[in-house]
């Protein structure tokens, strides 16, 4: 057989990138809180109102949009850490297929 006709799979990997995703999730998050202080104290100088405004419609596109993202990478690491599970969970049942 060649490479091509195994599958393999590792939980560990699968663990590992959840941790990642994560710390991505983490990571996003702080710079986009950084992000929104920084103009948020800015804002406050503006002196036209509907400029504020416009930029503060702005602002919750894209913090919808991000949490949005940040949500799908949460499904998506819950996803990894499910799928680890049951790719251990499997291999256990068939070692002791195979050693019975």
């Amino acid at each position: 057989m060649n490479d091509g006709d195994w599958y393999k799979v590792s939980w560990n990997d699968q663990s590992d990138a959840a941790g990642y995703v994560d710390k991505a999730i983490g990571t996003f998050q702080s710079e986009l809180d950084g992000i929104n202080s920084e103009t948020n104290a800015l804002l406050g100088q503006w002196e036209d109102s509907s400029s504020q405004a416009a930029y503060r419609a702005r602002q919750e596109t894209w913090t919808k949009a991000a949490t949005d993202i940040m949500d799908v990478l949460g499904k998506f690491k819950a996803s990894l850490v499910t799928s680890a599970g049951i790719s251990s969970d499997t291999e256990s049942a068939n070692a002791v297929t195979m050693a019975g």
